[in-house]
Protein backbone atom coordinates (compact mmCIF):
# COMPACT_ATOMS: atom_id res chain seq x y z
CA UNK A 1 0.00 0.00 0.00
CA UNK A 2 2.65 2.34 0.41
CA UNK A 3 4.64 1.71 -2.78
CA UNK A 4 1.04 2.43 -4.36
CA UNK A 5 0.93 5.67 -2.44
CA UNK A 6 3.90 6.74 -3.51
CA UNK A 7 3.35 6.15 -6.96
CA UNK A 8 0.30 8.16 -6.90
CA UNK A 9 2.23 10.69 -4.73
CA UNK A 10 4.99 10.86 -7.92
CA UNK A 11 1.70 11.34 -10.55
CA UNK A 12 0.30 14.33 -8.66
CA UNK A 13 2.52 17.16 -9.07
CA UNK A 14 4.56 16.64 -12.18
CA UNK A 15 2.24 14.81 -14.48
CA UNK A 16 -1.33 16.15 -13.31
CA UNK A 17 0.26 19.46 -13.86
CA UNK A 18 0.99 19.04 -17.04
CA UNK A 19 -2.19 17.91 -18.03
CA UNK A 20 -3.73 20.58 -16.16
CA UNK A 21 -1.42 22.81 -17.91
CA UNK A 22 -2.66 21.34 -21.00
CA UNK A 23 -6.51 21.83 -20.03
CA UNK A 24 -5.97 25.29 -19.48
CA UNK A 25 -4.13 26.01 -22.81
CA UNK A 26 -7.13 24.93 -24.78
CA UNK A 27 -9.67 26.63 -22.28
CA UNK A 28 -7.58 29.92 -22.69
CA UNK A 29 -7.98 29.38 -26.31
CA UNK A 30 -11.32 30.66 -26.38
CA UNK A 31 -10.61 34.34 -25.41
CA UNK A 32 -7.96 34.20 -27.86
CA UNK A 33 -10.56 32.99 -30.73
CA UNK A 34 -13.00 35.73 -29.50
CA UNK A 35 -9.66 38.16 -30.33
CA UNK A 36 -9.26 36.73 -33.77
CA UNK A 37 -13.31 37.00 -34.73
CA UNK A 38 -12.72 40.86 -33.21
CA UNK A 39 -9.87 41.00 -35.74
CA UNK A 40 -12.03 39.82 -38.59
CA UNK A 41 -15.00 42.56 -37.20
CA UNK A 42 -12.32 44.95 -38.02
CA UNK A 43 -11.13 44.49 -41.34
CA UNK A 44 -14.93 44.63 -42.53
CA UNK A 45 -15.01 47.46 -40.85
CA UNK A 46 -11.70 49.13 -42.69
CA UNK A 47 -13.04 47.76 -45.98
CA UNK A 48 -16.31 49.60 -45.18
CA UNK A 49 -14.53 52.32 -45.00
CA UNK A 50 -12.38 51.73 -48.06
CA UNK A 51 -15.44 51.21 -50.01
CA UNK A 52 -16.80 54.70 -48.85
CA UNK A 53 -13.47 57.03 -49.93
CA UNK A 54 -12.92 55.23 -52.97
CA UNK A 55 -16.85 55.55 -54.32
CA UNK A 56 -16.01 59.37 -53.85
CA UNK A 57 -12.35 59.94 -54.75
CA UNK A 58 -11.89 57.14 -57.68
CA UNK A 59 -11.44 53.29 -57.24
CA UNK A 60 -8.44 51.23 -59.12
CA UNK A 61 -8.24 53.17 -62.05
CA UNK A 62 -7.66 51.00 -65.75
CA UNK A 63 -6.47 52.78 -68.86
CA UNK A 64 -7.13 51.49 -71.73
CA UNK A 65 -6.48 52.98 -75.33
CA UNK A 66 -6.30 55.38 -77.32
CA UNK A 67 -7.64 53.39 -80.18
CA UNK A 68 -9.28 54.45 -83.74
CA UNK A 69 -12.98 53.39 -84.09
CA UNK A 70 -13.51 53.64 -88.02
CA UNK A 71 -16.54 53.49 -90.19
CA UNK A 72 -16.74 51.24 -93.00
CA UNK A 73 -19.14 51.59 -95.89
CA UNK A 74 -20.12 47.71 -97.20
CA UNK A 75 -19.85 46.56 -100.34
CA UNK A 76 -22.98 46.37 -102.69
CA UNK A 77 -24.63 48.95 -100.66
CA UNK A 78 -24.65 46.79 -97.26
CA UNK A 79 -24.90 48.02 -94.18
CA UNK A 80 -22.58 50.26 -92.28
CA UNK A 81 -20.36 48.71 -89.91
CA UNK A 82 -16.79 49.62 -88.16
CA UNK A 83 -13.19 48.39 -87.78
CA UNK A 84 -10.92 48.94 -84.04
CA UNK A 85 -7.63 50.16 -85.09
CA UNK A 86 -4.67 50.30 -82.07
CA UNK A 87 -1.71 52.38 -82.21
CA UNK A 88 1.43 51.53 -83.60
CA UNK A 89 3.32 53.00 -81.10
CA UNK A 90 2.53 54.04 -77.56
CA UNK A 91 4.14 55.97 -75.22
CA UNK A 92 2.91 57.08 -71.60
CA UNK A 93 4.38 59.24 -69.05
CA UNK A 94 2.52 59.16 -65.55
CA UNK A 95 3.19 61.35 -62.32
CA UNK A 96 1.56 59.91 -59.85
CA UNK A 97 1.37 62.20 -56.38
CA UNK A 98 -0.25 60.22 -53.28
CA UNK A 99 -1.87 61.35 -50.13
CA UNK A 100 -3.66 59.46 -47.31
CA UNK A 101 -7.42 60.05 -46.80
CA UNK A 102 -8.82 59.07 -43.62
CA UNK A 103 -12.04 57.98 -42.49
CA UNK A 104 -12.74 57.44 -39.24
CA UNK A 105 -9.20 55.38 -37.73
CA UNK A 106 -8.48 54.05 -41.03
CA UNK A 107 -6.16 55.69 -43.37
CA UNK A 108 -6.31 54.85 -47.05
CA UNK A 109 -4.14 55.86 -49.80
CA UNK A 110 -5.52 57.85 -52.95
CA UNK A 111 -3.44 59.34 -56.01
CA UNK A 112 -3.82 62.24 -58.39
CA UNK A 113 -1.86 60.71 -61.27
CA UNK A 114 -1.19 63.57 -64.79
CA UNK A 115 -1.02 61.06 -67.41
CA UNK A 116 0.45 61.92 -70.69
CA UNK A 117 0.00 59.95 -73.66
CA UNK A 118 1.36 59.97 -77.01
CA UNK A 119 2.37 57.91 -80.11
CA UNK A 120 0.71 57.31 -83.96
CA UNK A 121 -1.51 55.38 -86.26
CA UNK A 122 -0.79 53.97 -89.46
CA UNK A 123 -3.58 52.98 -91.55
CA UNK A 124 -1.37 50.27 -93.39
CA UNK A 125 -2.03 48.15 -90.37
CA UNK A 126 -5.64 47.35 -91.39
CA UNK A 127 -4.22 45.53 -94.25
CA UNK A 128 -6.33 42.01 -94.06
CA UNK A 129 -9.00 43.34 -91.83
CA UNK A 130 -11.16 45.02 -94.60
CA UNK A 131 -11.64 43.83 -98.39
CA UNK A 132 -10.76 45.93 -101.59
CA UNK A 133 -14.39 46.69 -102.42
CA UNK A 134 -14.97 48.10 -98.80
CA UNK A 135 -15.06 52.02 -98.19
CA UNK A 136 -13.47 53.05 -95.37
CA UNK A 137 -14.69 56.32 -94.10
CA UNK A 138 -11.10 58.27 -93.26
CA UNK A 139 -12.62 61.08 -92.08
CA UNK A 140 -14.96 59.70 -89.72
CA UNK A 141 -12.68 57.80 -87.41
CA UNK A 142 -13.12 58.14 -83.51
CA UNK A 143 -10.56 58.34 -81.47
CA UNK A 144 -11.34 56.91 -78.12
CA UNK A 145 -9.82 56.57 -74.08
CA UNK A 146 -11.15 54.37 -71.77
CA UNK A 147 -11.39 55.22 -68.24
CA UNK A 148 -12.38 52.48 -66.23
CA UNK A 149 -13.79 55.41 -63.41
CA UNK A 150 -14.80 58.44 -65.23
CA UNK A 151 -16.15 59.99 -62.50
CA UNK A 152 -12.66 60.35 -60.95
CA UNK A 153 -11.31 61.77 -64.23
CA UNK A 154 -10.12 65.56 -63.10
CA UNK A 155 -9.43 66.93 -66.78
CA UNK A 156 -8.55 66.55 -70.17
CA UNK A 157 -6.37 68.46 -72.55
CA UNK A 158 -6.77 68.79 -75.90
CA UNK A 159 -5.56 66.38 -77.86
CA UNK A 160 -3.32 67.22 -80.62
CA UNK A 161 -3.74 65.15 -83.81
CA UNK A 162 -1.34 65.27 -86.49
CA UNK A 163 -0.42 68.42 -85.38
CA UNK A 164 -3.63 70.30 -85.18
CA UNK A 165 -6.00 70.19 -81.95
CA UNK A 166 -9.06 68.70 -81.38
CA UNK A 167 -11.69 68.95 -78.55
CA UNK A 168 -11.47 65.75 -76.32
CA UNK A 169 -15.53 65.05 -75.57
CA UNK A 170 -16.69 63.14 -72.67
CA UNK A 171 -17.81 59.47 -73.26
CA UNK A 172 -17.27 56.93 -75.60
CA UNK A 173 -18.24 55.19 -78.60
CA UNK A 174 -18.81 51.81 -76.45
CA UNK A 175 -20.32 50.45 -73.29
CA UNK A 176 -17.29 51.66 -71.13
CA UNK A 177 -16.52 55.01 -70.41
CA UNK A 178 -14.08 57.71 -71.23
CA UNK A 179 -13.32 60.43 -73.50
CA UNK A 180 -13.40 60.57 -77.13
CA UNK A 181 -12.67 62.93 -80.30
CA UNK A 182 -13.57 62.99 -84.03
CA UNK A 183 -10.58 63.04 -86.24
CA UNK A 184 -9.33 62.56 -89.78
CA UNK A 185 -7.33 59.39 -90.24
CA UNK A 186 -4.46 59.53 -93.42
CA UNK A 187 -4.32 56.72 -94.96
CA UNK A 188 -0.59 56.85 -95.82
CA UNK A 189 2.28 57.71 -93.59
CA UNK A 190 1.92 58.02 -89.71
CA UNK A 191 -0.52 59.73 -87.47
CA UNK A 192 0.68 61.02 -84.78
CA UNK A 193 -1.23 62.22 -81.33
CA UNK A 194 -0.88 63.55 -77.91
CA UNK A 195 -2.91 64.42 -75.38
CA UNK A 196 -2.89 64.32 -71.37
CA UNK A 197 -5.60 62.79 -68.59
CA UNK A 198 -5.44 64.08 -64.83
CA UNK A 199 -7.30 61.17 -62.83
CA UNK A 200 -7.89 60.53 -59.72
CA UNK A 201 -7.84 57.11 -57.91
CA UNK A 202 -6.71 54.39 -55.13
CA UNK A 203 -4.71 51.34 -54.22
CA UNK A 204 -3.99 50.73 -57.51
CA UNK A 205 -3.45 51.95 -61.38
CA UNK A 206 -3.46 49.62 -64.83
CA UNK A 207 -2.10 50.19 -68.27
CA UNK A 208 -2.77 48.12 -71.48
CA UNK A 209 -0.12 47.49 -73.70
CA UNK A 210 -2.38 48.10 -76.78
CA UNK A 211 0.58 49.50 -79.23
CA UNK A 212 2.80 47.36 -81.20
CA UNK A 213 5.53 48.68 -78.79
CA UNK A 214 4.34 50.24 -75.79
CA UNK A 215 6.72 51.86 -73.32
CA UNK A 216 5.13 53.36 -69.99
CA UNK A 217 7.36 55.72 -67.52
CA UNK A 218 5.95 56.41 -63.83
CA UNK A 219 6.96 58.73 -61.52
CA UNK A 220 5.78 58.39 -57.93
CA UNK A 221 6.06 59.95 -54.18
CA UNK A 222 4.32 56.50 -52.85
CA UNK A 223 7.80 55.02 -50.96
CA UNK A 224 6.05 51.29 -50.79
CA UNK A 225 4.90 49.85 -54.76
CA UNK A 226 3.92 46.30 -55.22
CA UNK A 227 4.11 45.97 -58.92
CA UNK A 228 1.57 43.46 -60.58
CA UNK A 229 -0.08 42.35 -63.75
CA UNK A 230 1.13 40.50 -67.00
CA UNK A 231 4.21 42.28 -67.12
CA UNK A 232 7.00 43.07 -64.23
CA UNK A 233 9.19 46.73 -65.27
CA UNK A 234 12.10 46.76 -67.09
CA UNK A 235 13.99 48.80 -64.95
CA UNK A 236 12.66 50.26 -61.17
CA UNK A 237 14.25 52.45 -58.65
CA UNK A 238 12.14 52.36 -54.94
CA UNK A 239 13.71 55.43 -52.93
CA UNK A 240 12.87 56.62 -49.50
CA UNK A 241 11.01 59.27 -51.23
CA UNK A 242 9.23 56.93 -53.75
CA UNK A 243 9.29 55.33 -57.16
CA UNK A 244 10.38 55.17 -60.91
CA UNK A 245 9.58 51.99 -62.92
CA UNK A 246 9.29 51.67 -66.70
CA UNK A 247 7.75 49.25 -68.70
CA UNK A 248 8.59 48.06 -72.34
CA UNK A 249 5.90 45.89 -73.71
CA UNK A 250 5.95 44.29 -77.32
CA UNK A 251 2.85 43.41 -78.77
CA UNK A 252 4.23 39.60 -79.46
CA UNK A 253 2.88 39.44 -75.84
CA UNK A 254 -0.61 39.80 -75.87
CA UNK A 255 -3.14 37.14 -77.11
CA UNK A 256 -5.42 40.04 -78.95
CA UNK A 257 -5.06 41.36 -82.68
CA UNK A 258 -4.21 44.49 -83.96
CA UNK A 259 -7.11 45.51 -85.78
CA UNK A 260 -10.71 43.70 -85.60
CA UNK A 261 -13.47 44.37 -86.78
CA UNK A 262 -16.62 45.92 -84.86
CA UNK A 263 -16.22 48.80 -82.38
CA UNK A 264 -16.21 46.13 -79.61
CA UNK A 265 -12.99 44.61 -77.88
CA UNK A 266 -11.55 41.42 -76.92
CA UNK A 267 -12.10 42.26 -73.35
CA UNK A 268 -11.61 39.38 -71.05
CA UNK A 269 -7.80 39.45 -73.49
CA UNK A 270 -7.44 43.12 -72.75
CA UNK A 271 -7.96 43.02 -69.12
CA UNK A 272 -5.38 39.75 -68.68
CA UNK A 273 -3.23 41.88 -70.58
CA UNK A 274 -2.82 44.96 -68.23
CA UNK A 275 0.05 45.82 -65.89
CA UNK A 276 0.71 48.56 -63.47
CA UNK A 277 1.06 48.80 -59.30
CA UNK A 278 -0.72 48.53 -56.61
CA UNK A 279 -0.07 50.89 -53.82
CA UNK A 280 -0.17 48.77 -50.40
CA UNK A 281 0.47 50.52 -47.25
CA UNK A 282 3.81 48.89 -45.58
CA UNK A 283 2.44 47.24 -42.53
CA UNK A 284 -1.38 45.75 -41.99
CA UNK A 285 -1.83 45.58 -38.66
CA UNK A 286 -4.50 43.87 -38.99
CA UNK A 287 -3.39 41.07 -41.19
CA UNK A 288 0.00 41.51 -38.33
CA UNK A 289 -2.55 41.03 -35.39
CA UNK A 290 -4.22 37.92 -37.00
CA UNK A 291 -1.25 36.41 -37.30
CA UNK A 292 0.27 36.90 -34.05
CA UNK A 293 -2.88 35.19 -32.50
CA UNK A 294 -1.53 31.99 -34.70
CA UNK A 295 1.32 31.39 -32.15
CA UNK A 296 -0.24 32.57 -28.67
CA UNK A 297 -0.73 28.44 -28.11
CA UNK A 298 2.94 28.53 -28.42
CA UNK A 299 3.62 31.42 -25.78
CA UNK A 300 1.08 29.92 -23.64
CA UNK A 301 2.75 26.57 -23.52
CA UNK A 302 6.38 28.33 -22.82
CA UNK A 303 5.35 30.33 -20.34
CA UNK A 304 3.35 27.81 -18.24
CA UNK A 305 6.11 25.04 -18.66
CA UNK A 306 8.07 28.00 -16.92
CA UNK A 307 6.17 28.19 -14.43
CA UNK A 308 5.60 24.17 -14.58
CA UNK A 309 9.11 23.63 -13.69
CA UNK A 310 9.35 26.33 -10.95
CA UNK A 311 6.47 24.40 -9.44
CA UNK A 312 7.88 20.85 -10.17
CA UNK A 313 12.04 21.50 -9.92
CA UNK A 314 12.21 24.56 -6.73
CA UNK A 315 8.94 23.42 -5.07
CA UNK A 316 7.15 26.42 -5.48
CA UNK A 317 3.60 25.64 -5.40
CA UNK A 318 1.61 27.07 -7.67
CA UNK A 319 -1.99 27.46 -8.02
CA UNK A 320 -5.05 26.85 -10.69
CA UNK A 321 -6.03 29.94 -10.13
CA UNK A 322 -2.39 31.40 -10.82
CA UNK A 323 -2.04 30.26 -13.49
CA UNK A 324 -5.41 31.48 -15.02
CA UNK A 325 -4.46 35.28 -13.91
CA UNK A 326 -1.47 34.37 -16.04
CA UNK A 327 -2.78 33.35 -18.87
CA UNK A 328 -5.70 36.00 -18.97
CA UNK A 329 -2.69 38.44 -19.02
CA UNK A 330 -1.01 36.62 -22.32
CA UNK A 331 -4.55 37.07 -24.34
CA UNK A 332 -4.93 39.98 -23.00
CA UNK A 333 -1.61 40.80 -24.66
CA UNK A 334 -3.48 40.42 -28.41
CA UNK A 335 -5.99 42.89 -27.68
CA UNK A 336 -4.04 45.82 -26.30
CA UNK A 337 -1.90 45.08 -29.72
CA UNK A 338 -5.06 45.00 -32.08
CA UNK A 339 -6.54 48.21 -30.27
CA UNK A 340 -3.55 50.09 -29.79
CA UNK A 341 -1.94 49.62 -33.56
CA UNK A 342 -5.34 51.35 -34.80
CA UNK A 343 -3.65 54.41 -33.18
CA UNK A 344 0.04 53.90 -32.93
CA UNK A 345 0.92 51.36 -35.60
CA UNK A 346 1.65 47.94 -35.38
CA UNK A 347 5.33 48.36 -34.26
CA UNK A 348 4.55 50.77 -32.00
CA UNK A 349 1.36 48.93 -30.48
CA UNK A 350 3.20 45.89 -30.44
CA UNK A 351 6.17 47.20 -28.02
CA UNK A 352 4.08 48.84 -25.75
CA UNK A 353 1.43 45.78 -24.73
CA UNK A 354 4.68 43.43 -24.72
CA UNK A 355 6.21 45.35 -22.20
CA UNK A 356 3.07 45.95 -20.65
CA UNK A 357 2.06 42.35 -20.45
CA UNK A 358 5.68 41.17 -19.62
CA UNK A 359 5.96 43.68 -16.92
CA UNK A 360 2.54 43.02 -15.07
CA UNK A 361 3.41 38.90 -14.78
CA UNK A 362 6.96 39.62 -14.13
CA UNK A 363 5.32 41.88 -11.05
CA UNK A 364 3.19 38.85 -9.67
CA UNK A 365 5.77 36.21 -10.33
CA UNK A 366 7.97 37.92 -8.19
CA UNK A 367 4.98 37.75 -5.84
CA UNK A 368 3.71 33.99 -6.04
CA UNK A 369 6.94 32.82 -6.74
CA UNK A 370 8.50 34.49 -3.45
CA UNK A 371 11.36 35.82 -5.58
CA UNK A 372 12.49 38.67 -7.31
CA UNK A 373 14.84 36.68 -9.22
CA UNK A 374 12.76 34.21 -10.66
CA UNK A 375 10.10 36.63 -11.13
CA UNK A 376 12.89 38.70 -13.32
CA UNK A 377 13.44 35.25 -15.28
CA UNK A 378 9.74 34.91 -16.28
CA UNK A 379 9.20 38.70 -17.21
CA UNK A 380 12.42 38.43 -18.67
CA UNK A 381 12.04 35.18 -20.78
CA UNK A 382 8.00 36.20 -22.34
CA UNK A 383 9.86 39.49 -23.15
CA UNK A 384 12.55 37.48 -25.12
CA UNK A 385 9.18 35.06 -26.53
CA UNK A 386 7.45 38.38 -27.61
CA UNK A 387 10.61 40.23 -29.43
CA UNK A 388 11.08 36.44 -31.16
CA UNK A 389 7.46 36.49 -32.22
CA UNK A 390 7.87 39.89 -33.99
CA UNK A 391 10.97 38.78 -35.61
CA UNK A 392 8.59 35.94 -37.22
CA UNK A 393 6.15 38.31 -37.96
CA UNK A 394 8.34 41.02 -40.00
CA UNK A 395 10.90 37.90 -41.44
CA UNK A 396 7.79 36.35 -43.71
CA UNK A 397 10.30 34.40 -45.77
CA UNK A 398 12.30 32.79 -43.18
CA UNK A 399 9.36 33.01 -40.80
CA UNK A 400 9.27 28.81 -41.40
CA UNK A 401 13.31 28.86 -40.71
CA UNK A 402 13.13 30.70 -37.69
CA UNK A 403 10.48 28.92 -36.18
CA UNK A 404 11.96 25.77 -36.32
CA UNK A 405 15.17 27.47 -35.11
CA UNK A 406 13.52 28.73 -32.24
CA UNK A 407 11.52 25.29 -31.22
CA UNK A 408 14.83 23.82 -31.52
CA UNK A 409 16.89 26.59 -29.00
CA UNK A 410 13.98 26.36 -26.40
CA UNK A 411 13.55 22.47 -26.62
CA UNK A 412 17.94 22.07 -26.19
CA UNK A 413 17.32 25.10 -22.84
CA UNK A 414 15.19 22.90 -21.46
CA UNK A 415 16.64 19.84 -22.15
CA UNK A 416 20.02 21.56 -20.72
CA UNK A 417 18.46 22.76 -17.57
CA UNK A 418 16.93 19.49 -16.56
CA UNK A 419 19.77 17.17 -17.65
CA UNK A 420 20.64 16.13 -13.55
CA UNK A 421 17.04 15.66 -12.61
CA UNK A 422 15.85 12.00 -11.18
CA UNK A 423 12.18 12.01 -12.53
CA UNK A 424 11.28 9.12 -10.66
CA UNK A 425 11.80 11.02 -7.56
CA UNK A 426 10.13 14.23 -8.36
CA UNK A 427 7.24 15.27 -6.63
CA UNK A 428 7.80 12.44 -4.47
CA UNK A 429 7.60 12.97 -0.14
CA UNK A 430 10.85 12.49 1.41
CA UNK A 431 11.37 9.50 2.95
CA UNK A 432 8.87 8.15 0.53
CA UNK A 433 10.56 6.29 -2.38
CA UNK A 434 9.48 4.05 -3.73
CA UNK A 435 11.93 0.29 -2.44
Amino acid sequence: MEDVKNATAWLTRPVWGLATIGILVLLLAVPIGLIRSLIGQRITTRGEAVTEVTRIWGGEQSLIGPKLVIPVEGDKGGPRRTVTLLPTTLSVDGDLRTEELRRGLFAVPVYSARVSLRGSFEAGDLTGVISAEEDLRWDEATLVMEVSNVKSLGGASTLTWNGQPVTLRPGTTGQGGGVHASVALRNVGANEFAFALDVNGAEAIWFVPLGRTTDVTLESNWPHPSFAGAWLPSTREVRRQGFGATWVVPSLGREYPHAWQGSGAPDAEIAASRFGVLLKTPVDYYRMSERSTKYAVLVLVMVFGLLWLFDTLVGVRLHIVQYVLVGAAMCLFYLLELSLSEVVGFAGAYACAAAAVAGLIAAYTMAVLGSATRGAIVGGALGVLYSYLFALLTLERYALLAGSLGLFAALAAVMYVTRGVNWEHVGVPSGGAAG
